[in-house]
């Protein structure tokens, strides 16, 4: 590939650092895609060392980068509460992201992005496993730090869950993690259910 064309590549895909997540919240709550993205990556990579966690961090920390690369549009930043809600389906999602994604593999030429993509939708390695689960906590975390209201609270309380109960490793993350919550809501004045914890 000319390095043009690289170069495209890059400013086409910069698009993610404009694409806002948390839609319907308060603008001063919302975060780009690449912000998520970034802090993602260097979790993945920082528990690995902590934790000493079995994994090959290089093929984890490609799929943190790239595991949210099909928002790089600004309508396809498709929020957990509305497949919840069932406004939209997870498989119509899927399907938006892939279409997505497909089209810019297509465009310049990067099959290898689209299998990592692949790799953490299918969610079949250890890597993609141990990503997943600390994109919801990535999330999580992000709630408690921003500050503001949130919207659903039984769904922000369990989000975490099943995908830790698929990376058992990370159970003690997730305890402070919902320790924290839990302090949140509190402050909050939200109520805490007792099946929360964990």
């Amino acid at each position: 590939m000319k390095l043009t064309r690289i170069l495209e590549f890059y400013s086409e895909v910069n698009k993610l650092k404009s694409t806002l997540r948390y839609n319907g919240y308060d603008v001063a709550f919302r975060e780009s895609t690449a912000d998520h993205s970034w802090r993602l990556a260097l979790m993945c990579m920082d528990l690995y060392e902590d934790l000493k966690i079995d994994i090959n961090i290089v093929s984890a920390i490609k799929i943190a980068l790239v595991h949210d690369l099909c928002e790089y549009k600004d309508d396809t930043d498709i929020d957990a509460y509305d497949v919840k809600a069932g406004k939209i389906s997870k498989e119509q999602k899927h399907l938006i992201e892939d279409n997505v994604i497909s089209n810019l593999v297509i465009e310049y030429g990067k099959q290898y992005i689209y299998d990592l993509w692949l790799e953490y939708e299918n969610q079949e390695s250890r890597e993609s496993k141990y990503v997943k689960a600390l994109d919801k906590i990535e999330t999580t975390l992000h709630m408690i730090d921003r500050g503001g209201e949130i919207i659903n609270f039984e769904h922000t309380a369990v989000y975490c869950d099943k995908s830790v109960e698929n990376f058992k490793e990370l159970k003690p993350l997730l305890k402070e993690v919902k320790s924290k919550l839990k302090e949140y809501y509190n402050l909050k004045g939200y109520e805490w259910k007792n099946e929360w914890n964990m």
